[in-house]
């Protein structure tokens, strides 16, 4: 497993993580887990999913929390201010219409649930040190919420 890789995680949070994984649905629906406005390739007509190096059989929530999370936390790593600022916009623009469209269907608690999971392996990809100390607080703070461990933990 890739976030028992994780130099940051500390162990009790790392059995934590993987006992809470074992209690989410292994799913059976294919899951892109790189999906961002990047890998969309408009022609004149119609709209193209590209770059399916991660695609796994899977929990369609896993893949809407992993979207999230890259939408919301990736660091832009864009030196100039006026296009980081509209990159920005655009990512949000995306996430708002993506989630109004596919979220309908799902349960929010059920895609929630996927968080710390989504996070805690991102820790394990090659990230730059801004999106790491971000993900690392997040998760630190998550494993530690007795509501969050209460209410989603494995039963």
């Amino acid at each position: 497993m890739k976030i028992l890789q994780v130099s940051e995680l500390e162990e009790k949070e790392k059995n934590y993580i993987l006992n809470f994984l074992q209690s989410l649905p292994n799913g059976n629906n294919l899951c892109h887990f790189d999906f961002h406005p990047r890998n969309i390739l408009k022609t004149k007509n119609d709209f193209y999913i590209i770059d399916w190096a991660l695609a796994a059989k899977g929990d369609l929530n896993s893949d809407i929390a992993r979207t999230i999370i890259i939408l919301k936390y990736a660091d832009l790593q864009i030196n100039n201010p006026i296009v980081r600022i509209f990159t920005r916009i655009r990512r949000y623009y995306f996430l708002y219409h993506y989630l109004r469209t596919l979220v309908i269907r799902n349960q929010k608690k059920e895609i929630q649930s996927w968080f710390i999971i989504i996070l805690a392996a991102r820790l394990s990809e090659r990230i730059s040190k801004k999106e790491r100390k971000k993900i690392i607080r997040i998760v630190k703070k998550i494993s530690t919420v007795p509501r969050f461990i209460n209410s989603n933990s494995p039963s």
